[in-house]
């Protein structure tokens, strides 16, 4: 018997298969905050080492905007530079992963919810 579901088991297959092996409805539920919460949580971790190099680079290097500026209506009495650079703030990055696994996990209710009223015999039909 394989332990993987394959791409066309219906995802009730599989949580009626853990509530007949003994699993509380509660206990599956948990589960399925668990999981959603570490998919948010690698998935804000991946997004900053995703966006860890752009903003390296335009830390070093910047975007030169002052040909554009030139070329656009004379602005005077502005003391602005005309190179554009990035900031790396790693807490400010770390708070957005953060959010983005509380979004997860509250995403992750409604699919908890449904889990806890499936009916074993209903849930394994699906095939």
């Amino acid at each position: 018997m394989r332990s993987d579901p394959s791409p066309n088991e219906h995802p009730d297959r599989a949580a009626g298969v853990l509530l007949a092996l003994g699993l509380r409805p509660r206990q599956l539920a948990l589960m399925v905050l668990v999981e959603g919460g570490v998919l948010g949580t690698v998935g804000g971790l991946a997004g900053i080492a995703l966006a860890l190099p752009g903003v390296l680079y335009l830390q070093q290097q910047g975007i030169d905007y002052g040909e554009m500026m030139l070329s656009a209506s004379p602005v005077t009495d502005v003391a602005m530079d005309t190179v554009m650079r990035g900031q790396l703030n790693l807490p400010k990055m770390l708070v957005v992963a953060g959010i983005a696994a509380i979004m997860a996990v509250v995403a992750s209710l409604w699919p908890a919810r449904l889990t806890t009223r499936l009916e074993i015999v209903e849930s394994l039909r699906h095939t």
